[in-house]
Order: structure tokens, then sequence, then C-alpha cells
């Protein structure tokens, strides 16, 4: 193969992919002369053709990757060990865009009329109007887009239009991105934005970017809607928080990301890996940092760093400026839309990249909402941004003195003084411990499991609007002396739901005499006494489990609760997924189950709340937690629990959806006071005995 002069490589060039110290690879369009059939790879010192590939259209390089288009219209990427892969199907581009050349930068491809950030696959923006273009150019600030005789077509940053078909247009501008003032669109919690006029109905949100598109949204993923730049629609402030949250984490690592490309090619390694951890810290992609991590491998520190330093310092501070105007800029949009704690929690921003703590307490201060204990303070603005960290993120928000809500605690020791009032969409929270960072967990633990519930269970049958009741103590003590209409709590217990009251009761542990760290331990008694409160007062309605004493099952109210209580530590770093198998409860019975000790299943299924009251406290086996030190000593009881929570896993997770919906129908029938001693058969099972062989197989699976 005869290898092009330097002029026809460089028309042939589509793309450059990084690859050994020979130069990478070039990836070349067919001539017109034909000697080139089809798109090649090939290694340009040696003149070697390396591989056939797909792409036909200008490709573009991205963090050691290409992505080009094929001749069918489909999306595809390479990678530099010449391993190719489709990244659409035909006919599945967004809508009005079309498969053109590509351009990249600061994590984002743009494809002629839209750009995708490649490591989400989220649509950026769409021009289903702008001009076939050739390949793009990229300036510092974004991309500038040139057509027939370089007229100007189009000006884009990364994630959104500055301009299109202005030449006028400045390419530097900094505005905060935000739902068009002038028609209709809808900013979601995870910061995309989708612009259309839309309509609610019920829990279902309907936008339309197109005459004949349409996209249906949960109501619980809305932060806010605006019709003719008027909020039309108010989502949650937790909403807006993790909407604007997810939009300046992108702002700040698309910047550091151009600063980090100026340290690395100067070798100033400690910048570099300064700037990876602050990227880490704004939520860049773990894929992308690993890939960071690397290129810096085996490359020692620039002799004249302070030079280079003095030489590139500015490329970081004018991005850290810009996105720090952006930051304000959301801050000064909650406020004016009435989200004033989201506002307040968003100066942490602020603070990370060192503006001055007075600056922020101002800012604060102007936004303490009514209901805040501490108003009168001297610190009132420091204090506030502090409890708005902590609250915010799960809609928290205190009750005003005036509500009528606080009757349910006047008058009734201890809850007469020095109790603070809470609450979210779904809890309620009277708390005597002043603790930010307990208070804080407690919301967000709440939210969290009704959150999971929902996800698994559906709404339920109660009402919606009802807040979970939540009472906090300031300590075990405190705990067991108050007097209840349903007695005292028992002293071994953690927490508890009283289904006549409707009250869920928990206390903050002696770190000193926990096993557990101490947030860890009060927030799975939160998930699992909240499981069952939830169950009773919103997906029955009825407010009374009281049916549980005398029918047989009662593995499947204590061991879901379970099931909850350990999924629900895990669900932040698995995307709200249930189907974590490394909890306790499974690492505890996978141990239990190899040493031959495991409560008869069929048994344990058969068992009313009367039975399990009568079960010994005997010692039963230990075992060693993968996460935590020492051993474990289980007696039946502790057995029982972790038994029955490793089955509704086993049920919900191994046995597919006609095994999980068999579970959710058993769980409700046993509510309702209807379910068989033997289960067996109704989960797909021959009987008690092949449920005990399957479900010990399953177990002893996780430690082989």
């Amino acid at each position: 193969m005869k290898r092009p002069d330097e002029a026809d490589l460089r028309k042939l060039v589509l793309g450059w992919l990084p690859g050994d110290d020979s130069g990478g690879w070039y990836v070349t369009a067919r001539s017109d002369s034909g000697s080139w059939n089809g798109s090649l790879v090939v290694d340009p010192v040696e003149s070697r053709k390396k591989k056939q590939s797909d792409i036909v259209t200008a490709a573009a390089a991205l963090d050691g990757k290409l992505y080009g288009f094929d001749r069918r219209g489909t999306l595809r990427m390479l990678t530099a060990e010449l391993k190719e892969r489709a990244l659409t199907e035909r006919g599945t581009l967004p809508q009005g865009a079309r498969a053109g050349p590509a351009t990249a930068s600061q994590g984002v491809v743009c494809f002629g009329n839209w750009a995708m950030e490649m490591e989400t696959g989220r649509t950026m923006w769409v021009l289903p109007d702008l001009p076939e273009i050739e390949t793009l150019t990229p300036v510092a600030d974004g991309f500038v887009l040139l057509g027939a005789g370089s007229e100007l077509i189009c000006i884009a940053e990364p994630d959104r239009i500055v301009a299109a078909g202005d030449a006028s247009a400045d390419a530097g501008s900094e505005q905060a991105p935000e739902p068009p003032a002038d028609g209709d669109g809808v900013l979601l919690a995870s910061g995309e934005k989708l612009v259309g006029p839309f309509d609610v109905d019920g829990d279902t949100v309907t936008v339309r970017p197109g005459k004949d598109d349409a996209r249906e949204i949960s109501v619980d993923d809305v932060a806010i809607g605006e019709k003719g730049g008027k909020v039309d629609l108010r989502g949650e402030q937790q909403n807006v928080l993790a909407a604007w949250q997810n939009v300046l984490d992108g702002v700040f690592v698309r910047g550091l990301q151009d600063a980090f490309g100026a340290y690395r090619n100067e070798r100033l390694l400690s910048d570099s890996r300064r700037l990876i951890a602050d990227m880490r810290a704004y939520g860049a992609g773990h894929s992308i940092l690993e890939e960071y991590e690397a290129s810096l491998a085996g490359k020692s520190e620039n002799p004249n760093a302070d030079m280079k330093r003095k030489r590139l310092g500015p490329i970081e501070e004018k991005a850290r400026k810009a996105a720090l105007e952006q930051v304000f800029a959301a801050i000064e949009w909650c406020t004016d839309r009435d989200y004033g704690g989201a506002a307040t929690a968003l100066l942490e921003y602020a603070e990370r990249e060192g503006v001055e703590a007075e600056r922020i307490d101002a800012l604060a201060k102007e936004r303490i909402p009514a209901g805040f204990p501490w108003a009168d303070a001297a610190d009132a603005g420091r204090q506030w941004y502090t409890w708005a960290k902590a609250i915010v993120p799960a809609g928290g928000e205190f009750l005003p003195k005036s509500s009528s809500i606080w009757n349910r605690v006047r008058g009734k020791a201890p809850w007469n003084k020095d109790t603070l009032g809470l609450r979210t969409k779904n809890t309620l929270l009277f708390s005597r411990t002043h603790d930010i960072e307990i208070v804080g967990m407690c919301l967000r633990v709440g939210e969290g499991t009704v959150r999971a519930l929902e996800g698994l269970l559906g709404k339920g049958a109660g009402n919606l609007r009802e807040q979970l009741d939540v009472r906090l103590h300031r300590n075990r003590e405190e705990y067991l002396e108050e007097k209840t209409p349903s007695g005292s709590a028992m002293p071994w217990s953690a927490g508890y739901f009283s289904p006549g009251e409707g009250v869920s009761r928990f206390y903050v542990p002696d770190p000193e005499r926990s096993v557990e760290p101490l947030g860890r331990g009060l927030s799975k008694t939160l998930a699992h006494e909240l499981t069952h409160h939830w169950l009773s007062m919103r997906w029955l309605g009825k407010g009374n489990m009281g049916r549980a004493a005398v029918v047989p099952g009662y593995w499947i109210v204590e061991g879901f609760a379970r099931f909850i209580e350990d999924q629900a530590m895990e669900m932040g770093r698995r995307a709200g997924r249930l189907d974590d198998p490394t909890v306790n409860s499974l690492d505890a019975c996978s141990q239990v189950a190899k040493q031959k000790k495991l409560l008869d299943t069929a048994e344990l299924v058969g068992m009313n709340q009367l039975d399990f009251a009568k079960i010994p406290e005997k010692h039963v086996a230990d075992v060693q937690l993968r996460n935590s030190v020492g051993n474990r000593r289980l007696d039946h009881r502790a057995l029982f629990y972790e038994q029955s929570g490793s089955l509704v896993f086993y049920l919900m997770n191994e046995r597919g959806d006609e095994g999980r919906e068999a579970l959710i129908t058993y769980m409700r029938k046993h509510y309702r006071g209807g379910t068989p001693k033997d289960p067996s058969e109704a989960f797909g099972f021959d009987d008690g005995k092949d449920l005990h062989e399957s479900f010990q197989e399953f177990l002893l699976s996780l430690v082989e």
C-alpha cells in the first residue's frame, strides 16, 4: 500500500486516534482515485493498514477514542486498541438531528447540528434547521461552526447554543442555563432542560419539543416548569437544588478539563493531580478520571514548573471565575423563584472556591426562611447556611411556630420544649436533638426510603399527602421514659412504629456504646421502621397491622423491612437499585448456610408473630461480616431477621419478574389476613423442601 504524500494525507484524515510512541493512528476516508477502499486505520510511520473501519464521516477524537458515523447513519466508536462498536441503532438519532461531521470539546462531541455528552449519552442541544456544514472549528470558549465561504452559522458551547446565524455573537458570553424566558420549558432534577409546551396530568408531565414529538416524565423528576417566562409548575426544593448542582458540576468540570489539558501537556503533574481531585469533587465520571490519571503515569515533573505555572495559571483562573459567575447567577435564579433554601445551599460552591465567609454569611442571611429557630442570632446567616446544606437535599424546611402541626406535640413531655419541627414531602420530624448532621441524615433516609418503596410497590392506597410522623429523642433514656398511648418502648429496641398512633419513634445512639458507626446504625433503624410505617399508612391505607400476629408469614413483615434496611444504605452508589448482594443480611446468612445452621425455611415461612415471640434467644452461630471488625454473635431471633431479609432478596432479585410479582402479591395477602402456611407453590417451588434447598444453594453461591 502506497503511503500518500503529506498534502493528500491532510485531505484524507478524518480524525486522530492517540496510540503508541509511533504517533498513533489515522482514520482516513476513501479517496477520489479509489486507492483507499473505504475508511481505514493506518499506521502513519510504517504505512501499514491496521484495520478496516466503518466510519465514513469526519470523526472526532475524545479521551483516546474516535466517534463518527457509518454509511447507515449509525454512530460508532473506535478505541486506541482498534476495537469498534456501534453506539446507536440505525434511525435512532434525536429528533431533528443528522449524521454529520464531528468535533470534540470538553467531554462533548458535536455532530454537525447537534451535540452529545459522550460519557452519559445525553443530547445537549439540537438545531434541526442548521444548514449542512463541514468539520467544525473548536475555540477556547465553545464551538464556532463554519458554512460555505466561511460564513458564520452558529456559535455554541458544548451544552448550549449561544447564537445561530449571527456573525456578531459573542462566543465568550456566559449565561446561566435555564428554561427559556420567552417560551415554555421544563427543568428536570437531572439538570436536563426540555424546551417546549407541556401539560400536567396527575403524576405525569408531557413535554412536546416538536410538533409530532412528545416526552412523558414523572412530576417527581421536575424541578420547575415555566410558561411565558412565569413559573407554572413548582417542583420540590430538593429537585431545584439537584438540577443546579448537576448543571454547575458540569460547568466546573468542563472548565477544569481545559486547564488540566494545558497542565498535563507541560508536565505540571502536581497541578494536574490537584485538578483531578477537584474534578472528582465536582462529580466527574470515574472512567474519565481514571484515563486522566493513566495519562500522567511515567511522567516526571517539569523542571521549569514555576515558569510554566505562571504562564498557564490564568487558564485555570479564567475557568473558575466563569464557573463562579454561573454559581451566583443560579443563586439569583433560585431566589427569584422563591427557592431560597436551594439558593442558600448552592453557596457551598462559592465556599469551595474560596469566597470569603463574610460574603457567604451575608447572602445566606438574606434568605433565612420563616420558622428558622435562630433567625435573631448574631450568626444567623452562618447557622442557616449550615442547616440548609444538611436539610435542603431532602427537601426539608422548618415548621413555623404558628403551624397547627405543632398541636401534635404541644404540651406533651418531653416535646413541649427544645424541640425542632421539620417537614419534607414524605416525613414530619419532631427532633429533640439539634445535631445538624443527625437531623439532616434522618430527613434524607426518610425520603430515600419512601422513594425506594414507591419505586418498588407503587404509591399505594393511603393518603399520600399525610406525612410519616417521626419523633427523634436525644438519647435512649429519654426514649424509654416517654409515655405514649401504646405504652413505653421496649428496652431492647432502637426504634419502633406504633400502628395505632401512626407514629415512629427513635433515639440517637450513644456512640461509645454503639457497635456500628452512629449514622449507619440510626439510618438502618430508620429505614426498617419507616418501611413498616409506610406499608401501614401509605400502601395499605389502613394504619393497622394487627392481623400479622395470628396470620402465618410473619417473616415477610420483618424480612421486607430488613431487606429495605440493608438496601437503602446502598441505593446512592447503585443508582437507586435494590439488588446489592454484598449487604449484611446476605453476608451473615451465607456464612450460616456454609455452617449448615440455617433455620428450616419451610418452618420460617409458616410462623406468625406469636410463634416468633416464642423463639428462644439461643446462640446459633458466629459470623465475620465483611464490613465490620470482630465476630457477630447470632441467636435464633437475630437469625430470623437476617434469614427473612435474605429470603426476600432471593425471591425479589433471583427469580425473575414472576418471582418479584409473586412476592408482592404474597405480602399484600398477608396484610389482608389471607396467606397460607406453606407459600412454596405460590413462589414456583414444589414444596417447602424445594424452597429451602434452592434458597440455600443461592446463599452458598455467595461464599464460593
